[in-house]
C-alpha cells in the first residue's frame, strides 16, 4: 500500500470560514458541529472521537443496533452533491480529494486561498498507478461507483445522468472514485468484489490496464461458483471500507426522490448481476452486494493508509460534510457486519474493547427437558494485544455458578459443581463464569438460556412436526399416485367390456 506522509501538508491558521466558495463552483461549506480553519487540515483523534460523541454511552453495541446508530451520525449533515458537481467535466471534486498530496503537495496559494488547481494534478485513481491529470485528455479514465447504481439507486427514468438529480447515493463522494476505465467497465462492471478461487483457471479472465498496460485485475469464479471481480492488492481494502460505509450510510431505506435506498452486503450474492434494482425496490427488501466475507478479509489485509485518513477529512471538510465511520474505526467493520463477541467502545484507540473473557454455546436452542452438556460451552479469552485464545472448558481458571431451579442429575465437576443438567423447570437460566487469566486477574461473564412453559404436545410438535408434515405430504402424493393409476385400469377394463359387448 502507498505510503503518503500527509506531513507535507503545511497548515496554516486562517480566519474560521463558514461560507467559502471554492474555485468556479457554487459548492460552499457550511457550518458543521467541528469545522476545521483550513479545508485541507486532517483531524486529531479526539476530534474524530466527538464526531462518534453520542456512541460514548454505547460501550458493548454492535451489529444491527450500532449500525442504526451511525447511520443516524451519518447522514446528518450530509450535504447534497448534485449531478452538476458530481460529473462535471473538469472533474473539479475528484482532483481535490483523489489528489496525491504527497507526489504532489499543496502550494501556499492553494492553501491560502482554499481553492485546489484543475490541471497537471498528480492522483491516485483505482485500478492503476498514480497518474499525472492533464484537462482534455482523461480517456481512460471513469467515475467509478464501488457500489454500482444498478444495485439500488440506478435512475430508472432516465439514461442520462445528467437530465435528472440524483443526490446522495448516486453521487455520494466516499463510493465515488477516479477509476481506470477498463477495470471499471470490463473487470468490475456490475459483478461483486470478491477472491477469485483460481486466478489460473480457464474462466478467469485478465484485465488489461489501459495506462500501463498491466493486468490489474480479473474476473471469475469464486469458491461458490459466482462470478467475481478481484482488483489489485493496493485497491481491495478502500473498496471494502467504501462499500461497508454504504451498507450503513443506507442501511435502512429513506427516500426515492433523494436516492437513499436500503443497501446490505452479504457472502452469499447469487443475484443476476445485470438485474437493475431501482430504490423504490428497497422499500421492503434491501438491494444487495459483496461478497462481504472477503471484504472483511480485505479490510484486513490492505489496512488504512495516510491517502484514505486524507480523503476522508476532505469529503467531510469541503465536500459533504459526512464521514467514513470504517476509515477512522476499521475494526467497527467486524462488529458491525460479523458475530463478534465484543463491541465499541469509544474510550479505546481502535474504537473497540476486546480484551475480556466471552462465552457462547454451539446450538444456544434449548427446550424444556432438554439436556445441557458444558462441552458445548466454548470460552474465548482475548487480552490486551488484542490476541484471541479459545480456552478448553476444563481449564482449572474458569469457575461457574448457575442461578437456576433445575435438578442436576449429574455431578463429576469437569469445571466446577455441575456436568450435565437437564431444563425440566420452566425460567431463565444464569450461566456466570469467571475466568482467572496468567496474571490473575478475573474476568466474570454472564450466559442466560431461557426456557419456555411448554406443553409435551408442543415439544413433540416442535421436534417432529416438520417430519410429520413432510410425511402427510409424501403419503397424500403417494394416494393421488394409487387413484390415478387405479384410474386408468378401471377406464380401460371398461373400455375393454364395452368393445366386447359392440362385437
Amino acid at each position: 500500500m502507498k505510503n503518503y506522509c500527509l506531513g507535507l501538508i503545511p497548515l496554516l491558521l486562517l480566519t474560521p470560514i463558514n461560507n467559502v466558495k471554492l474555485n468556479s463552483n457554487e459548492l460552499t461549506i457550511s457550518t458543521q458541529a467541528i469545522q476545521k480553519e483550513s479545508i485541507f487540515d486532517d483531524f486529531t483523534k479526539e476530534e474524530i472521537k466527538a464526531y462518534y460523541s453520542s456512541l460514548s454511552d454505547d460501550d458493548g453495541l454492535k451489529g444491527e443496533g450500532l449500525l442504526i446508530k451511525l447511520q443516524e451520525i451519518i447522514e446528518e449533515g450530509h450535504s447534497k452533491i448534485e449531478n452538476s458537481l458530481a460529473w462535471k467535466t473538469n472533474w473539479e471534486l475528484f482532483l481535490l480529494i483523489d489528489r496525491n498530496y504527497e507526489l504532489d503537495p499543496l502550494s501556499e496559494e492553494e492553501i491560502s486561498t482554499q481553492e485546489w488547481k484543475l490541471d497537471n494534478v498528480i492522483v491516485n485513481p483505482l485500478y492503476t498507478d498514480d497518474y499525472t491529470w492533464k484537462q482534455g485528455n482523461n480517456k481512460n479514465f471513469d467515475r467509478e461507483h464501488m457500489w454500482p447504481k444498478s444495485r439500488g439507486f440506478k435512475d430508472k427514468y432516465s439514461v442520462d445522468e445528467d437530465l435528472k438529480e440524483q443526490p446522495f447515493a448516486a453521487t455520494d463522494m466516499h463510493n465515488l472514485r477516479i477509476g481506470e476505465r477498463t477495470n471499471n467497465q470490463q473487470g468490475h462492471n456490475n459483478r461483486p468484489y470478491g477472491e477469485i478461487l483460481d486466478l489460473n483457471a480457464s474462466t478467469t479472465v485478465e484485465v488489461v490496464d489501459s495506462v500501463t498496460n498491466k493486468v490489474t485485475g480479473h474476473y471469475g469464479l469464486n469458491k461458490d461458483g459466482y462470478t467475481v471481480y478481484e482488483p489489485r492488492d493496493e485497491d481491495k481494502g478502500d473498496i471494502a471500507r467504501s462499500l461497508f460505509y454504504m451498507a450503513t450510510r443506507y442501511h435502512s431505506y429513506r427516500s426515492t426522490e433523494d436516492f437513499e435506498p436500503a443497501l446490505k452486503l452479504v457472502s452469499t450474492f447469487n443475484t443476476n448481476p445485470e438485474e437493475t434494482l431501482t430504490c423504490d425496490s428497497t422499500k421492503t427488501t434491501p438491494a444487495t452486494y459483496g461478497i462481504l466475507d472477503d471484504l472483511l478479509s480485505w479490510n484486513k489485509i490492505d489496512p488504512v493508509d495516510n491517502y484514505e485518513k486524507h480523503r476522508n477529512n476532505l469529503v467531510y471538510n469541503a465536500v459533504q460534510h459526512n464521514r467514513n465511520p470504517f476509515i477512522d474505526y476499521p475494526e467497527w467493520a467486524d462488529v458491525c457486519f460479523k458475530d463478534t463477541s465484543y463491541g465499541i467502545n469509544l474510550d479505546s484507540d481502535i474504537g473497540v474493547e476486546k480484551e475480556g473473557f466471552y462465552v457462547s454455546l454451539i446450538n444456544p436452542n434449548y427446550e424444556l427437558n432438554d439436556t445441557l452438556e458444558f462441552k458445548d460451552f466454548t470460552f474465548t479469552y482475548i487480552n490486551q494485544d488484542n490476541k484471541e485464545t479459545i480456552i478448553q472448558n476444563n481449564d482449572p481458571n474458569i469457575n461457574l455458578e448457575i442461578s437456576l431451579n433445575s435438578k442436576v442429575i449429574e455431578n463429576n465437576k469437569p469445571i466446577s459443581n455441575y456436568s450435565t443438567l437437564t431444563f425440566n423447570n420452566p425460567g431463565e437460566y444464569l450461566f456466570t463464569f469467571t475466568y482467572t487469566n496468567e496474571n490473575n486477574k478475573e474476568y466474570t461473564t454472564t450466559y442466560t438460556i431461557s426456557i419456555e412453559d411448554k406443553s409435551p404436545l408442543e415439544i413433540f410438535f416442535d421436534k417432529y412436526g416438520t417430519y410429520i408434515i413432510i410425511g402427510i405430504v409424501i403419503l397424500f402424493i403417494i394416494i393421488i399416485l394409487i387413484s390415478i393409476f387405479t384410474g386408468k385400469k378401471i377406464r380401460k377394463r371398461k373400455k375393454y367390456k364395452y368393445k366386447k359387448k359392440r362385437k
